[in-house]
């Protein structure tokens, strides 16, 4: 979720429940983003209103602009991956091979222990909900320096990582349902367990129960050599070219590509009152199991609820070092939006529009100020966490020389210099300005710049 420190986004209150973009708008919206922005190489958005889908495409699928995007054409759709792993979940539930209350460890080798500092068993409920207490990422993954950075992290791996920490420090564990922890460990090592209770492999298991089911012809975790060809290129915030992601045991985390086609057909079935092979199992993820990252944002299996313009719509968001995608759905209004980038630009913006008119549109030319280099000695020195409120923290971690932003119970986004000390975002209006600390010692806190506002967010030990 992309609620870009700005915990009120979602409290702001909408009264005009206005129509969708029109078509010709929302083609307007998106080549702006390719041409007079240049925030993005491809892009794609469909608009959902009383069963109609209206699709929408600009840009290329290479930087070469050799490729027009297509309908068709497949994009990384990142942590959005993580609402058909839950979703996986609940057809399991409702015909009884798996119960939320379950633990883990059930699905796993025998003698490998997932529990929490008072040895009570995470469960796949813990886990589906972001509520496990596990961290972010395991503890034997190596990102920095990796253009691909989970190729190669295999389920033995994984196991390993359990091992590491059923036999470490029992006080650095994290309490299961205490508090939400976003975590793409839980929801990789989620996908392992489903595979294994079905005995097959998490690749073929999306596809009998959902893509299958929905009729999803343009999804996939491993790409068809008949489709190969639909694949998009991926590019980072510059644009310019990189890896596409590749996934071995955090699949269930973020290994899905698609079509704009299909990511209406996803939406449009995930709607209540849709008919579908997989109707119960929405409506499980779609109900509320648990408290998120915020009061006003409590978690459904894999699913966010937000309050807008006095209803509940239900969002994920999903990104990868070269891709963005926002999923939004309106209950009570029959609506869904959703917008697929082949470059590393949150578009949640344009989603969120598309769904509420009355939500304007980020102001690009306002957050697309230059940047200057930063030595990666200087950047060490920013990465850490940092305590704004009591439930309410902000990361800062650095990868391949570039520093990123992650605050509780929301997406990732990349931070840009403007001197050593003073950082900006580009998908929002939002400044950090860090406190150096004595000699070269990490920073101690810094100070949020938000909408006339400031915070301090001291780094926690």
């Amino acid at each position: 979720m992309q609620l870009l420190f700005n915990r009120r986004l979602f409290a702001l209150s909408f009264f005009v429940l206005s129509a969708p973009i029109h078509a010709q708008n929302m083609k307007t919206i998106l080549t702006d983003r390719v041409e007079t922005f240049q925030q993005v190489v491809g892009i794609a958005a469909f608009q959902m209103e009383k069963g109609e889908i209206t699709l929408s495409t600009a840009g290329f699928q290479d930087a070469a602009q050799s490729r027009p995007i297509s309908s068709s054409t497949l994009f990384e759709i990142g942590s959005v991956s993580k609402t058909m792993t839950a979703l996986v979940l609940a057809d399991m539930v409702i015909k009884g091979e798996v119960s939320l209350d379950d633990p883990v460890e059930k699905f796993l080798p025998a003698n490998l222990k997932v529990r929490d500092r008072y040895d009570a068993p995470v469960r796949l409920i813990d886990l589906a909900t972001h509520r496990s207490g596990l961290p972010r990422l395991s503890a034997n993954l190596v990102v920095e320096g990796r253009a691909d950075p989970y190729a190669t992290y295999s389920e033995a791996m994984m196991f390993e990582a359990l091992h590491m920490r059923a036999t470490g420090d029992v006080a650095a564990r994290g309490v299961r349902g205490e508090k939400f922890e976003y975590s793409n460990f839980g929801y990789g090592l989620l996908g392992v367990a489903l595979a294994r209770r079905a005995d097959t492999s998490f690749d073929a298991l999306l596809q009998k129960r959902v893509f299958t089911p929905l009729n999803l012809r343009e999804t996939h975790v491993t790409v068809p050599s008949a489709q190969l060809a639909m694949m998009t290129n991926v590019h980072n915030a510059e644009r310019k070219p990189i890896p596409a992601w590749t996934f071995d045991a955090y699949a269930g985390a973020g290994a899905v590509r698609m079509s704009i086609r299909d990511f209406a057909r996803y939406a449009a079935l995930g709607l209540p009152g849709a008919e579908s092979p997989l109707r119960e199992a929405f409506a499980l993820t779609q109900k509320v199991h648990g408290a998120g990252g915020n009061p006003i944002n409590p978690m459904g299996l894999a699913w966010v609820h937000a309050p807008l313009a006095g209803r509940n719509v239900l969002t994920h968001d999903g990104g990868t070092y070269g891709s963005a995608a926002s999923l939004w759905l309106d209950p009570s209004n029959g609506r869904a939006s959703g917008v697929l980038s082949n470059t590393d630009a949150r578009v949640t913006d344009i989603a969120l529009h598309a769904i509420e008119r009355s939500v304007p549109l980020a102001d690009l030319a306002k957050l697309q100020q230059k940047a200057i280099s930063i030595s990666h000695q200087t950047l060490g020195l920013l990465a850490g966490t940092y305590r704004l409120a009591p439930q309410f923290e902000v990361t800062v971690s650095m990868r391949e020389g570039r520093l990123f932003a992650q605050a509780t119970g929301q997406g990732e986004f990349e931070l840009f210099a403007k001197s050593e000390t003073v950082f900006f975002a580009r998908v929002t209006p939002l400044e950090l300005h860090f406190e150096k600390g004595a000699g070269d010692t990490p920073a101690p806190r810094f100070v949020l710049h938000q909408g006339g506002n400031k915070s301090v967010g001291a780094r926690v030990p």
